[in-house]
């Protein structure tokens, strides 16, 4: 699974990871293969001590598919290189969304796991330039610089059709957060056909990586240092509780930021509707009615 962030990967690897057939990675996001950037994960030295730490028991499992759940892959320059070399016949399972929300999601994400020190996402996405020159980075972080470069991060349709230009389409499969909402026993039967997986006629789809609101700032500072992060990891795979109900601080976007979004990631959208053979542009790009060019409203309108 090439990712990409905020797009439902995990809900999806939760479904899968309950076939006996599917071995996922554990923890989730090795991020192995992604080796021009730091993106959390567990480093391990080689090939064979990835399979051995990240899919122990392979060997002797009833598993046909061993699904690395990582989610930064679609975005490393180096990550599908690296998975070809290790298994040339690996196949690529791709979540996506609309690059306008899983921008604004990502920035909360990264706030809320310390790594981003510029509450405000209008601020921090105008500190993109300085940031990709070294400078207004956060103090204490553990992820690479390039993840806070939220428009390249969100860059679908060209991250996707570098993807297509290494691999054959037939060994990639996409699906779209919006489908996984409204359809969730579609997009696993699907998902279990590609991977030549039986369906067990499962239907009951629990929502998973929700955001929940933290009404307390100073708790959400607390619990988003990196110790705090792997405490509340490690009890979740004791206890096998999915979430402990609290979450990243969930603020509706502004009108004025998503239009401008929207203009920002207009081509990527439409790149990927011409890759994905799918009308996107209505749920995607919709007309600003009543608001003649407020559509192309530019950073300093948006305050962005």
């Amino acid at each position: 699974m090439l990712g990409a962030l905020k797009c439902g990967t995990t809900a999806l690897a939760s479904y899968l990871a309950t076939r006996p057939l599917i071995q996922v990675s554990e923890p989730k996001e090795p991020n192995y293969f992604c080796k021009d950037l730091l993106a959390g994960g567990f480093p391990v030295a080689s090939d064979e001590e990835y399979l051995a730490t990240f899919f122990p028991g392979l060997g002797e499992s009833k598993a046909h598919v061993a699904l690395d759940a990582s989610v930064w892959y679609l975005y490393s320059g180096v990550a599908v290189d690296e998975i070809l070399r290790f298994r040339p016949d690996a196949r690529f399972l791709v979540m996506i969304r609309n690059p306008v929300d899983m921008a604004y999601s990502l920035h909360s994400m990264l706030h809320f796991m310390g790594q981003e020190d510029v509450f405000d996402f209008a601020r921090a996405w105008q500190l993109q330039d300085a940031r990709r020159q070294g400078r207004f980075l956060p103090v204490n972080r553990w992820v690479d610089a390039q993840c806070l470069q939220y428009h390249a991060v969100c860059s679908l349709g060209s991250q996707l059709e570098r993807l297509y230009q290494k691999v054959d389409p037939a060994r990639v499969h996409v699906e779209l957060q919006d489908d996984m909402r409204k359809d969730p026993r579609g997009v696993y039967a699907r998902v279990l056909n590609f991977l030549g997986v039986p369906d067990d006629g499962r239907t009951q789809f629990d929502e998973t990586n929700a955001g929940h609101k933290l009404n307390s700032r100073s708790l959400a500072t607390a619990l988003r240092s990196r110790p705090a992060l792997h405490a509340v990891k490690a009890i979740k795979r004791m206890t096998g509780i999915k979430t402990l109900g609290f979450g990243r601080p969930d603020l509706p976007m502004k009108l004025e930021q998503r239009e401008f979004l929207t203009e920002a990631f207009r081509q990527e959208i439409v790149l990927l509707e011409n890759l994905l053979k799918r009308d996107l542009t209505q749920s995607w790009l919709p007309a600003s009615e009543g608001r003649g060019d407020r559509n192309k409203v530019s950073a300093s309108e948006a305050e962005i």
